[in-house]
């Protein structure tokens, strides 16, 4: 990806997203690739259980199995992918997003 930012239509990955999937669980990898799909189609049963982070009111998050989170902002027109983060550096991201 050359440029800042990956983004089809629906999904924008942060760039470097598809190198840094290379360090997760492959099961893990394709559930956040899955989950951000279903997201961007507006799935209502993708939504269950995300949560709208207090400190960053417009960042949002989706268990990705038990131990890892997705960050993303919706959008009118798109979801934004921010990362797929081990829920043990959770804290530590949302320094960072605020």
């Amino acid at each position: 990806w050359s440029s800042d930012v990956c983004s089809s239509d629906l999904i924008e990955f942060p760039k470097g997203f598809q190198q840094a999937l290379e360090f997760f669980p492959r099961p893990v990898a394709r559930a956040a690739i899955s989950m951000a799909g279903r997201l961007a189609a507006g799935e209502p049963a993708a939504f269950v259980g995300a949560l709208r982070l207090k400190q960053v009111p417009n960042v949002m998050r989706q268990r990705i199995g038990s131990d890892y989170r997705l960050l993303f902002r919706l959008h009118p027109d798109r979801l934004q992918v921010l990362d797929l983060i081990n829920r043990k550096d959770f804290h530590h991201r949302l320094k960072t997003l605020k």
